[in-house]
């Protein structure tokens, strides 16, 4: 039993090593203070919350190949609403502001770009909504 222990351990720290380096590889040029959802990822890890600190690295990987696709063409419908979605989703209940706005900018670069899902339009206009109601959107 003690050799499978160790053996889970191992698993678990060789995940949480490369889903760091996966996230310290994303890290902004400007740094941690800019590339969201790296502090929670690096409080995961110093909690030894594995599988938060993959999430946490899958999310800020996923931003970062949306924000490039956008980078090559800024009219790319599905990277407009992916982006939006997964801002929207990954926002901490409302509590990462920066998160919040980015998916509003690109819920809106979406539409205005023409595209139509009017589900997605309802969830975003109830979130503005909301988001207005407290304060958080101008």
């Amino acid at each position: 039993m003690e050799s499978g222990t160790h053996a889970a351990a191992q698993v678990r720290a060789r995940t949480a090593l490369i889903a760091v380096t996966l996230i310290l590889a994303l890290v902004s040029p400007a740094g941690a203070d800019e590339t969201p959802g790296l502090e929670k990822a690096l409080k995961a890890f110093a909690e030894g919350d594995w599988k938060s600190v993959v999430e946490a690295a899958e999310v800020l990987a996923e931003d970062e190949a949306y924000d490039k696709a956008l980078a090559l063409d800024e009219k790319f419908l599905d990277a407009h609403k992916n982006l939006a979605i997964l801002c929207h989703t990954m926002s901490n209940r409302y509590r990462n502001v920066e998160r919040i706005k980015k998916s509003m900018h690109h819920y809106e670069r979406y539409f205005a770009l023409g595209g139509h899902d009017p589900k997605l339009e309802q969830t975003y206009r109830t979130t503005r909504s909301f988001l207005e109601s407290q304060g958080m959107l101008r």
